[in-house]
């Protein structure tokens, strides 16, 4: 079991982050390539507020390791084999596609801790207009049903957490609804 997850980044990804945004978008709070504007005031605000899950500015991986209690030939051999990877363009351990491989090059490095967390399904199940999930042929499975975001096909951009928060509660209500009723009807 995995105790700990640490994403690592150097100063000039924090830097092209801020100026350039990210590779990749989050629904309405982040979007590709939109530069990240207030990152170095929010991660300044993160460390005023003590948050022990932010680190960084650190010169060396030795450091790094140091603070984060990691060993630091394990953490250095670890950003080695990450670093292969990179420069071959194939992620042998987790298969991460290959413009998603960033090296981890000369510090400063700023390091956070994560932990999991569920915001919503993306990408659910497929589901009947009465909640039931779908084989791979299209065909209901009988008594088996999704609701919610536990369903798919709706999430993604057009999540419209921006201006209206908690509006996929009413996609969770109606095909909960739909579910009940079509088991209720073939009881």
């Amino acid at each position: 079991m995995q105790e700990r997850v640490i994403s690592i980044v150097t100063q000039s990804q924090m830097d092209n982050m801020a100026a350039n945004g990210g590779t990749f978008g989050c629904g309405e709070y982040i979007h590709a390539g939109e530069p990240l504007t207030d990152l170095w005031d929010e991660f300044n605000a993160q460390k005023d507020a003590g948050n022990a899950a932010v680190h960084g500015p650190i010169s060396t991986l030795d450091e790094l390791a140091s603070e984060l209690q990691l060993d630091a030939d394990k953490l250095k051999a670890s950003v080695e084999k990450y670093n292969g990877y990179c420069e071959s363009g194939i992620d042998e351990e987790f298969s991460k596609a290959s413009e998603y491989l960033f090296a981890i090059d000369d510090g400063p490095y700023y390091a956070f801790e994560l932990n999991v967390g569920i915001f919503t399904t993306v990408g659910g199940m497929k589901i009947s207009h009465d909640a039931e999930v779908l084989d791979s042929g299209a065909q209901p499975i009988p008594h088996l049903y999704a609701v919610g975001y536990d369903a798919g096909g709706i999430y993604g951009d057009a999540y419209d957490v921006s201006i209206c928060e908690g509006s996929c509660q009413g996609f969770a209500v109606f095909t909960g609804k739909m579910a009940a009723e079509h088991i209720a009807e073939n009881a």
